[in-house]
């Protein structure tokens, strides 16, 4: 039956190659909508009548699998920040110099794999589509866990360690690419900042693990650090064992459509905001924090500097799942600027408390890492990832959201890297420079970036068309 109506339209069109494709294209266009319509906004983005579609299971089921990758991620940013520098095997450090050097390659070579990742993972993405790219993160994990759970030598856990940096480089930019293009309009920001939640959690579990694990005194003979490193291995396997629960981004499909899009200045001005609000991210010195937990503690004289590195996981956890409430009712631009504000403050209150000018200058020092990490993850921290998702066009977004993340690495491993020496310079002031960079940022979100809350893509990138 089918080959006889592919005779009779070849017979009518008298063999016009032009009518097939038109046919086949709209066929792929019917199947595409089908795909939309399972996950609830289909009419919005093939210009039909919008309705206010809700959450479904598939949509739920597809956004829980990829968020495994995001907690993967923030596991492997707080796993070094729990763990012990003593586990380092005493053989083969002669001297606390060179323990506290090929510590810090440890933890800093994480973040040279990550923009390597972030570079490859929009063409990745883009060629195989948002779901294999997620299995390929997956099997990345596994093998990164596997070489760091069994090295017998530092060089083998800083091989790991670059390979898990580079698989959390391409989740960075796989997992909100697929969260922002599954969402309908009315529940993006939530599902968007879900990849925050997801990161945020995974860093408190790296905290919560590091109570049993982070005291190595036998050094490369302890199984602790093993499991700890290793761990990465395990929500990878649960991953793939779920991946038949994702289906394919519909913008992806609905791309392999269409003609290249050009790059014209609708593109170049999003660029400008994504890039920007990722270096504000990191120039926030939000990572200095995380990074550096156990010795910030110990350095305002916390009697147990885990319990408060484990405070502040559990601080990102709640107020994550605070912004995730009202990312979709209060709005991009107002998170952003609360987020802004309430982070200078907390500089102020910081650098007073260093400096001994209040009464419980220990404790006011401690509450105000609290509030700086509460008001970093209402807004600073989510937001730029969903936002650089929402701006672009399809076929530049995986593009774009690479560059965009790339400069989010980058400037992570410089503050990184530049943290300590800036803490034993600048002593009490150290959190002046990160309170003028935010001052800079909340004047930048509140000139230039638009609110997308409640938006379709399309109509988030006709708008960006006029600017």
């Amino acid at each position: 039956m089918q080959h006889s109506q592919s005779a009779v339209t070849l017979g009518a069109n008298k063999g016009s190659w032009a009518d097939i494709k038109k046919e086949e294209g709209m066929r792929k266009r019917s199947n595409t909508a089908q795909n939309l319509q399972f996950y609830g906004e289909g009419q919005a983005l093939l210009g039909e009548p919008r309705g206010e579609p809700g959450y479904t299971v598939p949509l739920l089921l597809s956004c829980c699998v990829a968020l495994v990758s995001a907690f993967q991620f923030g596991y492997n940013i707080g796993v070094t920040g729990a763990l012990n520098t003593d586990f380092i095997f005493p053989e083969a450090v002669k001297s606390t110099t060179q323990k506290n050097l090929e510590w810090s390659i440890v933890v800093s070579i994480f973040a040279i794999g990550g923009p390597i990742g972030s570079l490859v993972a929009g063409q990745i993405s883009q060629t195989y589509g948002r779901k294999k790219a997620l299995i390929f993160d997956s099997f990345l994990f596994i093998l990164a866990g596997g070489l760091m759970a069994f090295a017998n030598n530092i060089y083998w856990l800083m091989a790991g360690r670059f390979l898990v940096g580079f698989a959390a480089g391409t989740v960075s930019v796989v997992v909100p690419l697929y969260l922002g293009e599954l969402a309908p309009p009315n529940l993006r920001g939530a599902l968007g900042t879900g990849y925050q939640f997801g990161v945020v959690l995974g860093i408190l579990a790296a905290d919560v693990l590091a109570f049993g694990f982070s005291d190595v005194s036998d050094g490369f003979a302890h199984p602790g650090w093993r499991f700890m490193f290793g761990f990465t291995a395990i929500p990878a396997l649960l991953q793939l064992a779920l991946a038949s629960f994702l289906t394919e981004s519909p913008r992806w499909l609905l791309t392999q459509n269409k003609p290249k899009e050009a790059a014209d200045k609708s593109i170049r001005f999003p660029l400008i905001v994504g890039i920007a609000l990722q270096i504000a991210q990191q120039l926030s010195g939000i990572n200095a924090v995380m990074f550096y937990a156990n010795s910030f503690f110990k350095g305002v004289h916390l009697a147990n500097p885990l319990v408060g590195a484990t405070l502040v996981g559990a601080i990102n956890v709640i107020s994550t799942g605070v912004a995730l409430v009202l990312m979709d009712t209060a709005g991009r631009r107002p998170l952003l600027l609360w987020s802004c504000g309430g982070m200078i403050v907390s500089c102020i209150l910081l650098t007073l408390g260093l400096w001994h000018m209040l009464p419980y200058y220990d404790m006011v020092s401690v509450g105000g890492v609290m509030l700086f990490v509460w008001f970093f993850e209402i807004g600073l921290g989510p937001i730029p990832w969903l936002i650089v998702a929402e701006m672009f066009p399809a076929k530049p977004r995986p593009t774009a959201m690479s560059v965009a993340t790339m400069v989010n690495w980058t400037f992570s491993f410089v503050v990184g890297i530049a943290f300590p020496t800036m803490q034993s310079s600048l002593l009490e002031n150290t959190f002046v420079p990160f309170g003028i960079v935010l001052t800079i940022a909340f004047i930048f979100v509140y000139k230039y970036v638009p609110e997308t809350k409640g938006k379709t893509l399309e109509e988030i990138q006709q708008d960006m068309t006029k600017m």
